[in-house]
């Protein structure tokens, strides 16, 4: 279930487009979203936001799904933990990262750049 979707809007001319309200992504919270058609999950770290791939590279569970602890969000599937500010995998032997997106703060809400 796609986050917000009263209050999305079309992709602005400098590429960002709408995703949620800033006060429905709680601290320490992963929540799903989309921008476009480009599905997402947008975190807040202590008032800082950050959108990334919405399911693990490994096997494609989603990532709202998983806890977070501090900037790390780890998949409930296997266990793999990624930064959600840079998108690297810290798991052991795993060489695989996540695609991050810019974040823009407009107002009340957070709009993501995808492309």
């Amino acid at each position: 279930m796609a986050l917000f979707s009263k209050d999305k809007e079309p992709v602005r001319q400098d590429g960002y487009t709408r995703v949620a309200r800033l006060k429905e992504i709680r601290p320490g919270q992963v929540r799903e979203a989309t921008a476009g058609t480009v599905k997402l999950s947008l975190a807040n770290v202590s008032g800082n936001y950050y959108a990334f791939a919405a399911n693990c590279p490994h096997q494609g569970w989603p990532l709202w799904a998983g806890d977070m602890k501090g900037e790390l969000v780890r998949c409930y599937l296997h266990r793999w933990q990624f930064n959600v500010r840079t998108g690297e995998n810290i798991s052991p032997g795993v060489p695989v990262c996540l695609p991050t997106y810019p974040v823009l703060i407009e107002g009340e809400f957070l709009l993501v750049k995808v492309d």
